[in-house]
């Protein structure tokens, strides 16, 4: 991006997107918040105070940023989509493989018996650096986002968090908080 105005535009969008989704049909609010206030002003004003502390969000591409805080030992390649935040990898390299895998030749097609059909696994050298990426480590970790990313259950994998139980294959939304609304 060579547009300042476009590029300061990109860097506002996840407290726009994550703002929409307090006031939209997804009504989040997080616990931390304390509870849930009926006027949108106040609402709005407990998100922006806690989101002048969330780490600053880098644009890669589209709405995948990276998180930039040197007090961080992992920086990682986020998914924003409103209040729904994916990791993509704690590093650069592990998010930029996730961002691109579909233009690689990073696949091998596996036959299913039971299907009958090929279906594409990554190379067992590729799924290794996946594998070891997505490790939970004690160190990995988002400040003030984490909670945000936990709202949803997409984000319970990337802190090596597994909230279903083995075996299960639907990932239905699973909310951590729904707040009464002020009497």
């Amino acid at each position: 991006m060579e547009d300042e105005e476009e590029i300061v535009k990109t860097m506002k969008e996840p407290y726009q997107w994550m703002l929409d989704d307090i006031e939209t049909e997804n009504k989040v609010w997080l616990k931390s918040w304390g509870i849930k206030p009926k006027s949108a002003e106040k609402r709005k004003e407990i998100f922006d105070k806690w989101f002048s502390n969330v780490p600053s969000l880098l644009p890669l591409t589209g709405s995948v940023f990276v998180v930039s805080d040197e007090n961080l030992e992992w920086r990682p390649i986020l998914s924003v989509r409103g209040s729904d935040i994916l990791i993509m990898g704690w590093d650069f390299k592990t998010g930029l493989l996730n961002e691109i895998r579909n233009h690689l030749d990073i696949y091998i097609d596996i036959f299913d018996e039971e299907d009958q059909m090929f279906y594409p696994e990554l190379l067992p050298e590729v799924q290794e650096i996946f594998d070891e990426n997505i490790m939970y480590n004690k160190t990995k970790d988002v400040p003030y986002l984490k909670e945000m990313m936990l709202y949803w259950s997409s984000g319970w994998s990337g802190f090596g968090l597994n909230y279903f139980p083995e075996g299960t294959r639907g990932h239905p939304i699973t909310k951590t908080f729904i707040a009464e609304e002020e009497i």
